[in-house]
């Protein structure tokens, strides 16, 4: 993994927003829209409302973060991708033996919306507009990382990597680093 640059929970919460907003009514999503877009991290105004809309859909699973989070932005390469873990106990460890994305069983184990999201995502994934951004939790910098936001992304990608439709060099990625990172219910490393 390259390591691009130290980055803050701000920027962290706004990339994990952006995946979110089509979750949101469409009135959210016209208020949360120019928030997002301005990615302006020194606005405590925005980052008010980035945590608050966040936290109102995604409490329960950052709230089993530890405390003690440092963020960093970097670029993994198609070997680091291959050995990310997907969380525990979410269900996403029920079609990915040992939580391991390689491992996926798609579509045979995947629900019918899990298969859904996925191959909505193939279709587009290859694109070079297509957002591949994930967030990723380890206990150090060289791994290994789980993800906790992007997992329908990341099976896309990788089936798509791996049926040779398309090649990604980099996929950028958010990843939280905790030495107490094993405390956190979906980190799946070892």
């Amino acid at each position: 993994m390259r390591e691009l640059r130290s980055s803050s929970d701000d920027e962290m919460y706004n990339q994990f927003l952006t995946s979110e907003l089509s979750y949101f009514s469409a009135t959210d999503q016209a208020q949360l829209q120019p928030i997002v877009n301005s990615r302006d991290c020194g606005n405590g105004f925005h980052n008010f409302w980035r945590r608050k809309a966040l936290f109102a859909r995604r409490w329960m699973l950052l709230c089993q973060l530890p405390s003690c989070v440092e963020w960093h932005f970097g670029l993994l390469d198609e070997p680091e991708f291959r050995a990310l873990h997907v969380p525990k106990n979410c269900g996403w460890d029920e079609f990915c033996p040992s939580n391991l994305l390689r491992n996926i069983r798609y579509p045979d184990a995947c629900s019918e919306e899990t298969r859904q999201k996925i191959a909505q995502l193939l279709s587009v994934v290859g694109a070079e507009e297509f957002d591949k951004t994930l967030i990723l939790i380890g206990g150090r910098l060289s791994g290994p990382f789980t993800i906790l936001d992007g997992n329908h992304r990341a099976s896309a990608m990788f089936l798509g990597i791996r049926d040779r439709k398309f090649s990604i060099q980099k996929i950028p990625a958010y990843i939280g680093i905790s030495a107490k990172m094993r405390q956190c219910i979906w980190y799946a490393g070892l």
